[in-house]
């Protein structure tokens, strides 16, 4: 998980990753559209 330090997005780290096959996926919480717990509690408000 990516949390913006600056370790992350060094080149050794980015190269490392790139030679090694590693992808990099976004995380719902950078993605609020796509954050389970928000279509859980929605749907929890909605039968309450």
């Amino acid at each position: 998980q990516k949390d913006n330090d600056p370790k992350h997005h060094s080149r050794l780290c980015s190269r490392w990753k790139e030679e090694n096959g590693i992808t990099v996926l976004q995380w719902p919480s950078q993605s609020p559209d796509a954050n389970p717990i928000e279509n859980i509690w929605s749907a929890m408000k909605h039968k309450l």
